[in-house]
């Protein structure tokens, strides 16, 4: 079987309802084409069957890993983890807080929703939080937070952290990133790669590089 995910366009048209519960993934039977849904969908708290308490729109568009049969999922507007087992059909939630960022960020208001700059405000504040990375050399997995603060009339700054998990999902550990990184990591035999936001040399690419130490 292939997987595939989908994004519900209850995420990205407003005032939009499907007369069924979108399904976040499914699999295709490439001998017979057949299609199967799962029964995983996006959880209360991302709103899209609730917009009157606000909305998340693009943030509310998840990630997904697989590992060991299940699909791995998250959302960038908070810190929790989802396990769907393929084999199974069991659903897990599982808490992966962080200590330093926000970890369930406020929906922009309805009001607000369709207003450009208030929106590109609502962006750039507050916590958001990367896809979930494995690393195939130790099983372990990643992310990046950001925890935006603002310090002036449509200005803020950002931190960075980054976040190493178990292969049960367990956080083992989490530290603030010195270095002005963009918040996207490439995990590689061991070693996780982030871009620098300032690059030193024209035509190149610079990174800061960690290992994974197990």
């Amino acid at each position: 079987d292939i997987l595939f995910s989908k994004v519900p366009l209850e995420v990205m048209v407003d005032n939009f309802t499907s007369k069924e519960k979108p399904n976040l993934f499914f699999t295709i039977d490439t001998p017979t084409g057949s299609i199967s849904e799962k029964p995983v969908f996006s959880p209360k708290e991302s709103l899209i069957d609730d917009k009157d308490r606000g909305y998340y729109n693009d943030l509310a568009f998840h990630y997904m890993t697989v590992s060991n049969d299940s699909i791995i999922y998250s959302f960038p507007f908070m810190s929790e983890i989802f396990i769907y087992n393929l084999q199974t059909n069991d659903q897990t939630k599982i808490e992966v807080p962080s200590k330093f960022a926000e970890n369930l960020r406020k929906p922009i208001t309805a009001a607000d929703n369709n207003n450009t700059k208030k929106w590109a405000d609502y962006i750039y504040s507050s916590s958001k939080f990367s896809a979930i990375e494995r690393d195939s050399k130790t099983g372990f997995f990643l992310r990046v937070s950001t925890q935006y603060k603002k310090i002036s009339d449509g200005l803020s700054q950002s931190s960075k952290y980054i976040t190493l998990i178990d292969n049960k999902l367990r956080k083992i550990e989490e530290i603030e990133l010195a270095d002005k990184v963009f918040p996207n990591p490439i995990v590689s035999n061991g070693i996780v790669y982030l871009l620098k936001v300032d690059q030193p040399i024209e035509d190149a690419y610079s990174f800061v590089a960690y290992e994974i130490v197990k």
